[in-house]
């Protein structure tokens, strides 16, 4: 019953009833067809179906017999004018016959082109639909359908044809629909629409690029009310998350309602976090990358800024990263990895502050540091040398003493590596720069007395070997293990008690050799202590710590320069004077 109501009220249904009362089948057939898609199984249309096909048949029965009729006339008129020719013309009999036969050769010939030039009509007609149909004049394909409705209308090639120009009206119209929609903001309809012509024929005109287009208009529409919704709630993350995605292809100086709010909620964002106590690095990092947007947005569209909200915050910014850097310096001074850490924490200040003096000279002095102690992992000695010093000259106690203890390690492996090329004078002046360092850690005194052989031995390569002796002697007697050597016993004991004795005899060069001797092999009663090389440390570190040096752990661990940095995890054997 709801399908019999709905075609009654349906126009085309009436359209269809008036064609088919006046006769015109054709049309009527183009209508039936669409009707019987939108109301399959209507017991009305399925009627007028009968009809049709009973009227259709009808007239191309009518027609044949008029044909039929028409030619047994001529043949009964024919026979009657050759019956009344061979009565009154008998004698013209040849004659006669003979005409007829032209007659007759004249018929086929007629007939043949007639059907010729009938079969040319149907072929082009069909092809001119089919361009037609190809180009989306499917009205125009039915016209030219229907000049040959009669003598083709059930072949299949134009039962298909048909059946396309009748589906490209109803897609037509169906496409109109949902630019109409679409036009009015209804994409929700207007996609509905458009999904019905997909599921027809997805190759329809811009079918596809209209779905995505609508489906984006959807997409934004929603981005723009949740985030509408989160601004008038304060939900500030969820405002300028929905705020970007709203805008993301939005050209500059457009919709400057929602970049303002995008602008408030930025700002919103940045203060709660900066006003907060946090020290997390990821939302000041955050904080610090909202502000560049909010700033971008501001140079790009008209829309207000405070001046002064912006000042306040980089000074808010600069004082967590500074907070952070010191915090680096101070809880681990002596860790390579929290230095690196306060250097980019400093570049961060720089960059909201850039013209901050304060700032320049605290980042240049980390920087300083860390390019000396990059150029010291390489080997590069003489640039480390430079980069350290600057930095121990600005602030000694820098890196909670690694300056100090890259410094020394630099002069002393410089000094080794003059004595290597027999460069005695800048091998001499390297130790001594270590010498003045070392007397300023009086707790290192394996350092010292490291120092003072190395001096000795300098003093022998000039010749003075008085010097050098004496030299060796004040290294033994300060670091105690003169001593010691004396309590345990041994080669050590024997051959620094000669030297001692050749000493006081005023032997100094004998004294010289058996110092020499002393100190081949580092003494068995020096304090040892075996540690993991944890993430945090490292070889200057430990020698803090322990108050050693960088080449006598490497003489008990069989270790040299190149092997820099150690790996984490690595076991250390770290020497020291008891």
């Amino acid at each position: 019953m709801n399908a019999n109501k709905n075609i009654y009220q349906d126009k085309r249904y009436t359209d269809l009833k008036n064609n088919f009362q006046k006769g015109n089948f054709t049309k009527s057939q183009s209508l039936l067809n669409i009707l019987l898609r939108e109301y399959p199984g209507n017991s009305e249309l399925l009627e007028i179906k009968d009809r049709l096909n009973l009227k259709t048949m009808h007239s191309r029965v009518s027609k044949e017999k008029e044909t039929s009729l028409t030619s047994k006339q001529i043949m009964v008129w024919s026979g009657v004018v050759l019956a009344a020719a061979l009565v009154i013309w008998g004698v013209f009999f040849g004659i006669q016959r003979y005409k007829q036969l032209v007659i007759d050769k004249t018929s086929e010939f007629e007939i043949s082109e007639q059907l010729e030039q009938t079969n040319n009509l149907i072929e082009s007609n069909l092809g001119k639909a089919d361009v037609l149909i190809e180009s989306g004049r499917y009205n125009d394909a039915l016209v030219v359908l229907e000049e040959i409705e009669s003598m083709v209308s059930e072949d299949p090639e134009y039962q298909g044809l048909l059946k396309r120009a009748n589906d490209g009206i109803y897609l037509v119209s169906v496409y109109e629909d949902a630019l109409s929609m679409g036009e009015q903001l209804d994409f929700e309809s207007a996609l509905e629409q458009l999904k019905v012509i997909n599921n027809v024929n997805p190759d329809f005109r811009d079918v596809q690029i209209l779905i995505a287009q609508y489906e984006r208009e959807i997409e934004l529409r929603n981005f723009l009310e949740l985030a509408d919704e989160a601004y008038e709630t304060g939900d500030w993350d969820a405002a300028l998350e929905n705020y970007e995605k709203y805008l993301l292809d939005v050209e500059n100086n457009e919709k400057l309602e929602e970049k303002q709010k995008l602008y408030n909620s930025y700002m919103n964002v940045i203060n709660e976090n900066l006003s907060e106590e946090t020290m997390d690095i990821d939302v000041i990092e955050q904080s610090e990358s909202l502000l560049s947007k909010a700033r971008t947005l501001y140079l790009h569209n008209t829309i207000k800024y405070s001046f002064e909200d912006n000042r306040r915050i980089q000074e808010l910014l600069v004082a967590k990263f500074v907070n952070l850097g010191e915090q680096k310096l101070v809880e681990s001074p002596d860790n390579i990895n929290a230095i690196r850490a306060a250097e980019y924490y400093y570049s961060k200040a720089l960059q909201q502050q850039p013209n901050s003096q304060e700032l320049i000279d605290k980042y240049v002095l980390i920087n300083d540091f860390m390019t000396g102690y990059s150029y010291f992992i390489d080997g590069s000695w003489v640039e480390a040398e430079e980069n350290f010093r600057q930095v121990y000259e600005r602030d000694p106690g820098f890196a909670g003493g690694l300056a100090e203890v890259f410094l020394y390690e630099t002069y002393t492996v410089m000094g080794k590596l003059y004595e290597e090329i027999e460069y005695y004078v800048s091998a001499n002046n390297s130790y001594k720069s270590a010498e003045i360092i070392a007397k300023n850690d009086q707790n290192n005194e394996l350092r010292i007395f490291e120092v003072s052989v190395n001096l000795a031995r300098m003093q022998a390569k000039y010749g003075d070997h008085k010097a050098a002796s004496l030299k060796f002697l004040d290294a033994f007697d300060d670091s105690g293990l003169y001593e010691l050597s004396q309590y345990f016993g041994g080669e050590l004991a024997v051959n620094l008690r000669i030297a001692y004795d050749s000493i006081y005899s005023y032997y100094y060069y004998t004294a010289y050799v058996y110092f020499i001797a002393a100190i081949e092999d580092p003494p068995e009663f020096i304090d040892q202590d075996f540690v993991w090389l944890e993430e945090d440390s490292s070889l200057a570190k430990l020698c803090l710590e322990y108050s050693s040096t960088f080449s006598y752990i490497f003489e008990f661990n069989d270790l040299n320069y190149s092997m820099l940095p150690i790996e984490t995890g690595t076991g250390i054997i770290v020497p020291s004077l008891p």
